[in-house]
């Protein structure tokens, strides 16, 4: 039975849940509707999958359940033969690890489970981000969160491994499949989470190509030469390099030294610093920008993080905008404001040329309430109107919500093929810090000129020394930041008393 509908009404989609609820991903599937994975690893654990139609009602959720694992989902595709795919991170196969292991999970046009793999690999807190359709098999990305590297792999239909390149001190953002094949990576350089705040480690914005073999062909650093910002504090950097207007969007550290808050939306031109760029929000409050995608040939539509109480960092809501192709603001709109916390966190373009959002409101302690919402470009809500289709397009079964238990998981071990073994780093330069810990005199060794800064455990700069071969320096933790032939090299150094 079809929803009842009520014509003129304002297009949105919301749902009371319990738990830290996260929508990363949302598709427009063949017949228009909108398929979006819903999971909380506290609390509910499970997959929960949405199908709405294209008023915003829902049709059904289903729910896939394996053994009371948690599951994270990251991404969803629709494949050309009408199946799908789910990734994300689910509980470690090796419960002495504190943290999950990377998956897949593949279905048919019914949303029925094909097969569910599992990618064991010894590191804590695995998962896939990203998943492609390419050349008729798989791309997808595996990202470890305390290694500081990612593994570009490509897939058969099965899930099972054909190649693989390892990538280190990246973190991935955005992947995009050109018409040549060629793949693009955008993504930031550094290490992430070695100081209490997590994206002090952050160097720079970088675009990096490979070919269809995986191997890297270009890489190239985008970075912004204004000294009234940090330029080592990107968050967030999407280039929209699909397009004949290439356009990044950034966050950066506020460029009042005294506030260690993130605090600008940035828009720069070209890939590198010769490019201009323009602040588009008030900088005197917290803004991070999260992400872009292109409209037409004149206009782009981002999301962002808005907290309008400097002095109330977790008050958070969405700050969505629309710009023209030289970063002038057309309109703005804020998104749930008055909500103790709201994060949009994916954007899409539908068929009909209108821009849906999706996200999590806070109602109360950490449960977060989903969101789903259509706007027309210039972010006036979009109105309901009379339904098309409204049915499920390669499945002639009529669905309806179920919970299903998913099948026992093909266990592929990585750590016992090449996966590891093979890994071959793009920004590493062989360095040797001795010893480490020390009890106040550390020993640099390397054949090749650098500078390097050293901060501490706090992300305060402490020193600055050039092609130095031996650091005195008293009791505490530091991170040692090595500028190496345009490189960055990140090494902890613990100096005991």
């Amino acid at each position: 039975m079809l929803p009842s509908l009520m014509f003129g009404q304002t297009w949105k989609f919301t749902e009371r849940r319990d738990g830290r609820n996260a929508p990363l991903s949302i598709i427009e599937s063949y017949d228009h509707g909108l398929i979006f994975p819903v999971s909380d690893i506290d609390i509910h654990k499970d997959i929960f999958l949405y199908k709405l139609n294209v008023n915003g009602d829902l049709l059904w959720k289903k729910n896939f359940q394996y053994k009371n694992r948690f599951f994270e989902t990251t991404d969803i595709i629709e494949l050309k033969d009408g199946g799908y795919i789910l990734c994300g991170s689910t509980q470690a196969i090796d419960t002495s690890i504190d943290g999950g292991d990377p998956f897949l999970l593949k279905l048919n046009s019914c949303f029925e489970p094909i097969w569910f793999n599992v990618y064991n690999e010894p590191s804590s807190y695995n998962r896939i981000d990203h998943v492609l359709e390419y050349n008729g098999k798989l791309l997808v990305s595996f990202a470890y969160l305390n290694s500081n590297y990612i593994t570009m792999a490509i897939l058969d239909n099965d899930g099972n491994m054909v190649r693989n390149r390892t990538l280190t001190e990246i973190f991935t953002n955005k992947i995009y499949i050109k018409k040549d094949k060629t793949i693009q990576i955008i993504a930031f350089t550094g290490v992430f989470g070695l100081f209490k705040d997590p994206y002090k480690g952050i160097d720079k914005g970088i675009l990096l190509e490979l070919d269809s073999n995986l191997n890297v062909f270009n890489k190239q650093y985008y970075y912004l030469s204004d000294t009234t910002f940090e330029s080592q504090s990107f968050d967030f950097c999407y280039i929209d390099s699909n397009e004949y207007n290439f356009l990044t969007l950034s966050a950066n550290l506020h460029p009042n030294p005294n506030k260690n808050i993130y605090g600008s939306v940035m828009i720069t031109k070209n890939y590198d610093n010769s490019g201009w760029h323009k602040i588009i929000n008030d900088t005197s409050r917290f803004a991070a920008g999260n992400k872009m995608i292109r409209l037409n040939s004149n206009r782009f539509a981002i999301i962002s993080n808005y907290g309008p109480d400097l002095n109330q960092p977790f008050l958070v809501h969405g700050l969505n905008f629309i710009i023209d192709s030289n970063a002038n603001v057309i309109c703005s709109q804020f998104e749930n404001p008055g909500n103790k916390v709201s994060y949009t966190l994916s954007i899409i373009k539908t068929h009909d040329d209108k821009i849906i959002t999706i996200g999590g409101m806070n109602r109360i302690d950490d449960n977060y309430d989903l969101f789903c919402y259509k706007y027309n470009y210039d972010l006036t809500p979009f109105t309901k109107t009379n339904i098309v289709k409204n049915y499920d397009t390669l499945c002639s079964k009529a669905l309806s919500s179920s919970t299903i238990q998913l099948p026992n998981p093909t266990i592929i071990n990585l750590n016992k093929d090449s996966f590891v073994t093979l890994r071959k780093p793009v920004f590493s330069e062989v360095i040797n810090i001795f010893p480490n810990p020390s009890y106040g005199n550390v020993n640099i060794q390397t054949n090749k000129n650098y500078i390097l800064d050293i901060y501490d455990i706090q992300g305060k700069f402490i020193a600055n020394f050039e092609n130095e071969q031996l650091i005195e320096i008293t009791e505490g933790i530091y991170i040692f930041r090595f500028l190496i032939e345009g490189n960055i090299v990140y090494r902890k150094v613990l100096i005991l008393h």
